[in-house]
């Protein structure tokens, strides 16, 4: 076969071939997007099971079950986050969420011991116990929050990376070295 049919036959097959193909103009590294419904949904079920399991450890003093509802309490609201791929995220909210929960008990371990004398009253006029168990709380539902809200967010913010990295295969006219014209192919990435 002639040089030239070779070049033709190339040129011709080369966008077929692209078309073919469809993996070439997806994300590089194979990942997938994510549902914000996805991430969302685990978020709050992973949020509402921790409380679950700690309603249901109350009821059958289950030393078990109080350790799932709090790991569930600390970490449920992140796994949408995990979901999405923000790991890091996830991570630091569970432990601001875990230091929340431990601000809240040593806040009531101070009201406990400032609070009520030998006969089971008293006044908590300077005590700072009921303030830490106040600010705890509110941080640590705030986070949980956030977490639960951003989940979504995440899922987004993920799909938006998949998008930014991607190489196109496209078929291009070409000028050759006497003028001609021709179709060949473009590569163009972004990342």
């Amino acid at each position: 076969m002639k040089p030239f049919a070779l070049v033709i036959a190339a040129v011709v097959a080369l966008p077929a071939v692209a078309r073919a193909q469809p993996g070439m103009t997806g994300p590089v590294d194979d990942e997938e997007e994510k549902s914000p419904g996805i991430a969302l949904g685990l978020s709050l079920a992973g949020t509402a099971a921790g409380y679950g399991a700690l309603i249901a450890a109350g009821h059958t003093d289950s030393e078990g079950l109080a350790i799932v509802g709090l790991t569930g309490i600390v970490v449920g609201p992140s796994l949408g986050q995990i979901y999405a791929g923000e790991t890091g995220r996830a991570v630091g909210h569970s432990l601001l969420r875990l230091g929340a929960g431990s601000v809240m008990v040593y806040g009531a371990m101070v009201t406990i011991f400032d609070c009520w004398d030998e006969e089971g009253s008293g006044s908590c006029d300077n005590s700072a116990g009921p303030a830490l168990m106040i600010g705890g709380a509110v941080l640590g539902i705030g986070s949980s929050i956030y977490s639960i809200v951003d989940s979504a967010n995440a899922a987004e913010r993920h799909n938006e990376k998949l998008r930014q990295r991607r190489f196109v295969l496209t078929p291009a006219p070409l000028v050759g070295p006497d003028h001609s014209t021709g179709y060949g192919v473009q590569l163009g990435a972004s990342f």
